[in-house]
């Protein structure tokens, strides 16, 4: 113990003493030796050369260890001063066992509010004592943030995650605490413990194979239980991560209302600039998987694609501007308004929080399309870059039930009916629900994925479902029949969650023809897919890196036959990493297929 305890207080001073200043050189020598250019500012292995990434991660861990060690120190002195009050110096033995019990609940965990709040100022000044001198040394605009890391999106990323896990982890401990259904989330099962998992269990506050006995929740986790039965209700979300009084809409003008009262203050302005095709794309390039930019897309004018940035004077002292809202500035909004939600999907790395009723909803919608359809054979749900393939499998599981397990009613003479989807049920059978990715996220799998393309999921189940009309073809002139002269016997449902931003899959989507493609994530002016491309907004449309004199002003997607429907039903049951306070960003569109 002795040596543990020695080769832990080594390791931590280490940290402190190497992570700052090889960070520092490191960006310090970046900067001054690799000419800046959309090529270089993001790349990986430039910053590699330099040792950044190895330089961030001891940076996070000397945060880590020192915030473990004073609030190690903030529960003993806690603990000490209620051990001091005559209740706790009572000797009576029958107060015994309760005077243990509540000195090791005060001691290990958090049990009121304020203790909350307090671990959560530790954490944030701990932050600010380590990364604030390593970011800014000279506390000046131009030198410390844009010549430095402004424009590096991988960069800006890190340091918002350990923004938000120092301001919201001890909210997000809290909530585990109380709610064991989102602690025990599929979502967060997986073979890479996050951080503040590893506290409370470490600390003996949880344990992954038993409920929580003074949990607030009443769906405490069971793993008997399916795998869409231990995703957590809606109204456990919002109140374990405090969102009671967040809006439901979204609200394209955060930017303004958030952003510019501290550029002002900074003595900044506003500066929009319409882009070009070649801006664009190095643009789309730097914000791919990282969803912040250094500014905000926005529409100056109907017609007009720019980009709205914060201009500040390099001689600009920040020496009284706190390190978040000079993150609020860099990352266009993205600090301030944000709250436990987002530090949670960034610890554990989803951008959409699934929630029971959500996939029940969508599940419902999905068994309404099959009942309208007239195929004869079973519908084909395909669900492309599913990542871990949770979605699909969720659905499977309350679709299977929904179907098979409806009971029949009783009609008017008495005998039994049978219900609509057990018709369908008869008449189709089950739907196959399919996930696929092409893996190169390295995401860590919890339900049956298939290794494919976007383009390879279409060509092996979608096109794979065509066959001819005609009944009296024989199967080898099915074979032999031309695509266009081919329709399906069962139809084809698409699936996509956070379509890539700047890439547009629904144009392979139509192409193959399929019925319908739901899209979840950002829409319209988001980080999903491409404006125009995908969504459809001509404010876009002149904006794009394909836009030509001859470019058609509808919308793709009515072009190629297509109409476009608003889930709102479902906007209430989800939740993305990039929700705040002030807006709400994600929701759920279908595309259907006009019929001839």
């Amino acid at each position: 113990m002795v040596l543990l305890t020695t080769l832990n207080k080594l390791s931590s001073s280490l940290t402190k003493t190497i992570g700052p200043p090889l960070f520092r050189t490191g960006l310090s020598l970046r900067n001054k030796l690799v000419p800046r250019n959309p090529n270089t500012i993001n790349n990986y292995w430039i910053d590699m050369l330099f040792l950044i990434p190895y330089s961030q991660k001891l940076l996070s861990l000397a945060i880590y260890e020192e915030t473990k060690v004073q609030i190690d120190s903030f529960r003993r002195q806690r603990f000490d001063a209620m051990a001091a009050t005559d209740f706790y110096n009572d000797k009576d033995d029958r107060h015994d066992k309760e005077v243990q019990d509540l000195q090791t609940t005060l001691r290990n965990a958090t049990v009121d509010a304020s203790a909350t709040v307090q671990m959560a100022e530790i954490r944030t000044k701990v932050l600010n004592d380590i990364l604030r001198p390593s970011l800014l040394p000279t506390e000046t605009w131009g030198n410390d943030i844009e010549n430095s890391w402004r424009y590096n999106i991988r960069l800006v990323a890190w340091i918002r995650k350990e923004i938000l896990l120092a301001k919201y982890g001890p909210f997000i401990q809290e909530a585990m605490m109380a709610y064991p259904s989102l602690r025990m989330s599929p979502q967060f099962q997986s073979s890479n413990r996050r951080r503040f998992f590893i506290d409370l269990m470490n600390r003996g506050i949880i344990q992954w194979d038993q409920k929580n006995n003074t949990s607030t929740d009443n769906s405490p986790y069971d793993e008997s239980l399916a795998t869409i039965q231990r995703l957590p209700r809606t109204n456990v979300v919002v109140k374990a991560l405090r969102m009671r009084d967040w809006s439901t809409q979204k609200n394209s003008a955060r930017f303004r209302q958030a952003v510019l009262p501290l550029v002002t203050k900074l003595g900044g302005t506003e500066y929009q600039s319409p882009l070009d095709d070649d801006e664009e794309d190095a643009l789309v390039q730097k914000t791919k998987n990282t969803g912040t930019t250094s500014g905000h897309l926005a529409v100056s004018k109907p017609g007009t694609f720019s980009f709205t940035h914060a201009m500040i004077p390099p001689e600009t002292k920040l020496d009284d501007t706190s390190l978040d809202d000079l993150l609020e500035v860099v990352t266009g909004g993205y600090i301030n308004n944000c709250g436990p939600l987002n530090a949670l999907c960034q610890e554990a790395n989803c951008y959409q929080l699934w929630t029971r009723e959500y996939v029940e909803h969508l599940g419902d919608y999905l068994l309404r399309r099959i009942e309208s359809s007239n195929c004869c054979e079973s519908t084909v749900i395909l669900d492309v870059g599913a990542g871990d393939g949770l979605l699909i499998q969720c659905l499977k599981e309350y679709m299977y039930d929904k179907m098979m397990t409806s009971k029949p009613k009783a009609g008017k003479t008495g005998l039994t009916v049978k219900t609509d989807h057990e018709i369908i049920v008869a008449k189709r059978g089950m739907p196959k629900l399919i996930a696929t990715d092409d893996m190169s996220w390295n995401i860590f799998t919890k339900a049956n994925v298939e290794k494919l393309s976007v383009d390879q999921a279409l060509q092996t189940y979608a096109q794979a479902t065509k066959r001819t009309t005609k009944d009296t073809l024989s199967d080898e002139s099915n074979r032999e029949d031309p695509p266009e002269n081919q329709s399906r016997s069962g139809q084809v449902i698409v699936l996509c969650s956070w379509m890539p931003m700047g890439e547009d899959w629904s144009a392979k989507f139509r192409e193959a023809g399929v019925d319908e493609y739901i899209l979840i994530g950002e829409s319209d002016d988001g980080s999903c897919g491409h404006n125009w491309w995908t969504w459809g907004n001509s404010a876009f449309r002149d904006g794009t890196i394909k836009s030509s004199k001859d470019m058609p002003s509808v919308a793709p997607f009515i072009q190629d036959g297509y109409e476009r429907r608003d889930l709102k039903e479902l906007t209430s049951y989800q939740f993305s990493s990039f929700d705040c306070a002030i807006s709400k960003s994600s929701n759920t569109v279908s595309f259907r297929k006009l019929q001839d």
